[in-house]
């Protein structure tokens, strides 16, 4: 077994966006196609929020779109190339949690704006 692919990269925030923003969290860099499972829950407390990712040409894929509370598990293919994860709002007030397994550490470039210890 390759513990590295055991990994569970986890991410948990209370935020507050003033303006419509996008705030960056996750970015993931991988050489070759990779697939990942995803857990999330986002906890509105007011103002609108969603959770999305942007791909390597630059698409970007809903992940959710809260009312009160949004509970998901996904598995997703990420391509060649660099994925970022992000959370966008305005004048919003939220609690997130956020993880990711079955990724190998070093594919993980920055946890927000932090390189992760290896």
């Amino acid at each position: 077994i390759n513990l590295c692919r055991l990994l569970i990269v986890f991410y948990a925030a209370v935020f507050a966006l003033a303006a419509f923003t996008d705030a960056d969290f996750l970015i993931i860099d991988v050489s070759e196609e990779d697939t990942v499972s995803l857990t999330y829950t986002l906890t509105r407390n007011k103002g609108d929020i969603t959770l999305s990712y942007r791909t390597p040409d630059d698409s970007t894929v809903l992940l959710a779109d809260t009312e009160d509370k949004t509970y998901g598990e996904e598995t997703i293919t990420l391509q060649p190339g660099t994925t970022t994860f992000f959370l966008a709002g305005t004048d919003a007030a939220f609690q997130v949690s956020f993880s990711v397994k079955d990724i190998d550490i070093s594919k993980v470039k920055s946890i927000n704006d932090t390189a992760p210890e290896l």
